[in-house]
């Protein structure tokens, strides 16, 4: 009996040694893997502070810290990609996966008929666009391309840091400068109403050059517009329409909820949109038009664009012949578009912007100028 006790009490003795032998060999390697994830941890919570960020609970923040780190992941392999001109980085979406940013903020939504004419229109304007983009790229006058080494300002955290360029083109035509007092870029927040603010907001911009400073209302146009989906979704003619009659109101006095609401019966109407114009097909088009108005068009954004922060976005991934955001083109910049967003003043360059490859992502196909 005491000599089973005795080896077993060996048999334990040369486990444990063997248990603390394998220990201190892993000890350095799980000493600078805890030390990696500490540091990402700390950037997840400086992430959290900027951006004003509360869960609900301590399992959910665990998983957007998860989300977090597959993010980084993304936007370095992104930043290591030589073809690409922009620059990625840690900004407010850095916590959201692909789909929910799909869900959230992709849903500009065209009717199927007028998708046939948006295809056919792409084909049509193809030889077009290649003479244009002779013609423009060929001069050094008044939509020549300027050269500019000053670099747009982000306002946000970045990883890694932003190394890749060049920067963008100084502009020729340049609503911020047209502008007397260039309305600050707002927010859609979880509500899928791309659509409404891009409408609303070339509208604000154009009422911005004679001095007007008045928000509207975005909301309005997410509850009153019958042939659009609200949060799921429009598009632009069903919205101008409501910006023509009755016309829009105050935002202070029909405040953005980011959600389905019913149509008030009774707001006081401030703005009327006069007109529109449909103006879409190739940069000449484009060009002819942005002077006198900032541009409202479809685009086809590319979720490289949840995480931009800098630099010119040549997508590789986004092609021509789909639309599902919508944006205000308010800027020629060289061989770019400076273009206003709905997510914002935390995302993108110059609170709120950012700056495309012309050609690209079906920029064009379709766009419309506003009359007030």
């Amino acid at each position: 009996m005491m000599t089973y006790a005795c080896s077993l009490l060996f048999w334990r003795f040369v486990f444990a040694t063997a248990v603390l032998i394998c220990l201190f060999k892993d000890v350095e390697v799980e000493s600078q893997d805890g030390a990696v994830e500490l540091a990402l941890m700390q950037q997840f919570e400086q992430f959290m502070v900027e951006h004003e960020k509360v869960y609900d609970s301590l399992e959910e923040k665990m998983r957007r810290f998860e989300i977090f780190k597959d993010n980084l992941k993304k936007i370095e392999e992104l930043n290591a990609d030589p073809e690409q001109t922009a620059i990625f980085g840690v900004n407010v979406m850095a916590d959201l996966t692909r789909e929910e940013f799909r869900a959230r903020y992709l849903t500009y939504r065209m009717p199927d008929d007028r998708r046939e004419n948006f295809l056919t229109r792409l084909e049509l304007d193809h030889e077009e666009e290649e003479e244009d983009e002779e013609e423009w790229e060929g001069r050094d006058g008044r939509f020549g391309l300027l050269k500019s080494t000053k670099k747009p300002k982000t306002t946000t955290t970045t990883y890694p840091p932003p190394t890749k360029g060049p920067p963008p083109q100084a502009c020729t035509i340049d609503w911020r400068k047209i502008s007397s007092n260039y309305p600050s870029v707002d927010d859609q927040k979880q509500c899928g109403s791309c659509w409404a603010f891009a409408s609303v907001g070339a509208f604000e911009v154009l009422l911005s050059k004679s001095g007007k400073t008045t928000k509207l209302s975005k909301q309005e146009l997410v509850d009153c517009t019958k042939d659009n989906d609200m949060c799921e979704g429009g598009w632009f003619e069903p919205a101008f329409k409501v910006m023509e009659n009755p016309g829009l109101c105050a935002e202070k006095d029909y405040k953005y909820t980011a959600k389905n609401g019913t149509c008030k019966s009774k707001f006081t109407v401030i703005e009327k949109l006069k007109s529109f114009k449909d103006v879409s097909g190739s940069d000449s088009k484009l060009i002819a038009a942005l002077p006198t108005s900032p541009l409202p068009i479809a685009m086809n954004c590319n979720d490289d664009m949840q995480w931009y922060v800098g630099g010119v976005m040549i997508s590789k991934y986004c092609p021509a012949n789909e639309t599902n955001h919508a944006v205000v083109i308010v800027g020629l910049c060289g061989d770019a578009w400076r273009i206003r967003n709905s997510w914002g003043t935390k995302w993108g360059v110059e609170q709120g912007h950012i700056y495309i490859k012309r050609g690209t992502c079906g920029i064009g196909g379709y766009a419309y100028q506003l009359f007030a």
